[in-house]
């Protein structure tokens, strides 16, 4: 099964905090490295990443981790990447559109839901 995600709206550090929570048992994967990289650095956008402290940082990067399925250390990478550039790397697509395509089969979502 594929899920369109789409965070146009952007999410506050609480609800943020509230998905990680509801979303323990669910994994996602982005699609194309493209996508999932233009992404990422919108988020960090939305979120004002350099206005964070430290424990809402820790939180932000939870959630990018959970979104994407990209490990800690390749987050690490694009938030540096992201430092570095002052969040005004070339877009690589719309990041208005920048929707991630996920897979996420019926029985995780069984599963999310129904944790016995």
């Amino acid at each position: 099964m594929t899920i369109k995600v789409s965070n146009k709206a952007g999410l506050s550090l609480d609800e943020i905090q509230v998905f990680l929570k509801a979303s323990e048992a669910v994994h996602f994967v982005g699609e194309k490295k493209e996508e999932v990289y233009a992404w990422v650095n919108g988020s960090l956008g939305e979120q004002h990443w350099d206005e964070l402290g430290r424990t809402a940082r820790g939180l932000v990067r939870r959630y990018l981790e959970k979104m994407t399925g990209v490990s800690r250390a390749q987050i690490t990478r694009l938030i540096t990447q992201y430092g570095e550039d002052g969040g005004q790397r070339p877009k690589l697509m719309d990041e208005a559109d920048a929707g991630i395509e996920l897979r996420v089969t019926s029985q995780t979502l069984f599963d999310a839901w129904h944790p016995d």
